[in-house]
């Protein structure tokens, strides 16, 4: 709290007239950057608003880095924090799913989203560090996927985003019954 009122420009004390502590502050600061997410129309296929949104929540956590964090770590209390999870939710019945399976779409689709961006942020998938001095045909014997894929592991890009969006989409026109396919 201190940080933040000397980057203000104004004592701690006065912090509090706004926010009853660094949580409140947290929760408003989480509020207003999910308040960013595009919401997609209600005309569009459930597909193109799940892709319009994650594209909208990437460009948001490009613009406030700390979002994905928060998003972890706080539960949405605000309207404006649980819009997008209306959007989505709501695309999701007009797509013609059940109840229970909009619900595991939800938690899957908002889950990978938030998995793809902490691996884009975090660099969870970034290339290791002290491997130097291991031997190359001991390092390709015990890893071989992670040394045969690390060109494509270690260099995220809006295209890769993209395709996992896709197959998420894809995993999930399974579940539909073939009348409701869109």
């Amino acid at each position: 709290m201190q940080r933040v009122a000397r980057r203000l420009g104004v004592g701690t004390m006065t912090l509090y007239t706004y926010v009853t502590g660094k949580d409140d502050m947290l929760d408003g600061m989480a509020s207003c950057a999910l308040a960013t997410i595009e919401l997609p129309p209600p005309r569009l296929s459930w597909q193109q608003s799940f892709r319009t949104m994650a594209r909208s929540l990437r460009a948001a956590t490009q613009r406030h880095p700390a979002l994905v964090a928060l998003m972890i770590t706080r539960t949405p209390s605000s309207i404006a924090a649980l819009e997008p999870l209306e959007a989505l939710l709501a695309a999701l019945r007009g797509g013609g799913f059940g109840d229970r399976d909009v619900v595991h779409a939800a938690h899957l689709m908002w889950g990978g989203l938030t998995g793809l961006l902490i691996a884009e942020q975090t660099g969870v998938f970034g290339r290791p560090r002290g491997l130097e001095g291991v031997d190359i045909i001991e390092l390709t014997a015990r890893l071989p996927n992670v040394v045969q894929l690390a060109p494509l592991l270690y260099a995220a890009s809006p295209t890769d985003f993209d395709a996992a969006v896709e197959i998420v989409i894809d995993g999930l026109v399974g579940r539909l019954q073939p009348a409701a396919r869109v």
